[in-house]
């Protein structure tokens, strides 16, 4: 029998709705706005699905730009995998963190059929205007 291990926090690459502090805060259940790193990863490329960003793998020069969050807790992390359903799955990558250090973290790639995508960029704040208009 597997002993389950302890959870250790760890960064997660976000890179669409998740870099609005507020909507962070929301979907992890935190009182107050949570840190935000700037960052980015290497070999992936971004689609849209409908308003939204899907993460796919790409070229070795391709480069998305995002935040990354540290997750401190299993909590924070269903949480994350909730918000982001069964449409993308929690994946391994490495993430360079603004100032150069790179860690090795994890970030949601889009897991189902890809014609459902099409090309396009996610805009926050673009998505930050529609979302206030919307509440």
């Amino acid at each position: 029998m597997e002993v389950p291990q302890p959870f250790q926090s760890q960064y997660y690459f976000l890179y669409g709705s998740l870099m609005d502090q507020s909507t962070l805060a929301r979907v992890i259940k935190r009182p107050h706005r949570p840190e935000l790193i700037p960052a980015r990863i290497v070999r992936y490329r971004l689609k849209l699905w409908g308003a939204y960003p899907a993460l796919l793998d790409g070229s070795e020069d391709a480069v998305v730009i995002g935040m990354a969050y540290e997750v401190r807790s299993l909590s924070e992390q269903r949480y994350l995998e909730a918000y982001e359903s069964d449409y993308y799955v929690n994946s391994p990558c490495v993430i360079e963190l603004e100032g150069g250090k790179a860690v090795v973290g994890r970030t949601f790639k889009w897991a189902v059929d890809q014609s459902l995508l099409r090309d396009g960029a996610f805009d926050l704040r673009d998505w930050q205007l529609d979302s206030i208009d919307t509440r």
